[in-house]
C-alpha cells in the first residue's frame, strides 16, 4: 500500500515529504505497508487511514498515522451569520 501526494496547482509529486526518513524518491509514492488502505482522513496536521494488511510504519499494525506534507490549507465557513 502506498500514499501519493501532489500539489493541486501544478501537479508536482510531493510524496517524498510524507516520509519522515527522507528515503522516498521524489518521483515515487510513500510505501506504508502491505494490503489496501481506506479513505484517508485529515485531522490537523496528521493523516489517518486503516489498512487491511500490515503497516510498515511501526506502532499499530492496522492503522496508519503520518504527518501531512507542507502546503496551503484553505478553509471557509458556509453560514449566513458570517456576513453580519
Amino acid at each position: 500500500a502506498s500514499i501519493c501526494a501532489a500539489d493541486d496547482e501544478c501537479g508536482t509529486n510531493m510524496s517524498s515529504e510524507l516520509d519522515p526518513t527522507g528515503a522516498t524518491p521524489a518521483d515515487s509514492c510513500y510505501v506504508v505497508g502491505t494490503g489496501a488502505i481506506s479513505k484517508i482522513v485529515i485531522f490537523g496536521d496528521d493523516l489517518y487511514a486503516n489498512i487491511a494488511g500490515e503497516s510498515s510504519l511501526g506502532g499499530r499494525k492496522d492503522i496508519i498515522v503520518i504527518k501531512s506534507a507542507t502546503g496551503d490549507t484553505n478553509s471557509f465557513r458556509l453560514n449566513w451569520r458570517e456576513n453580519f
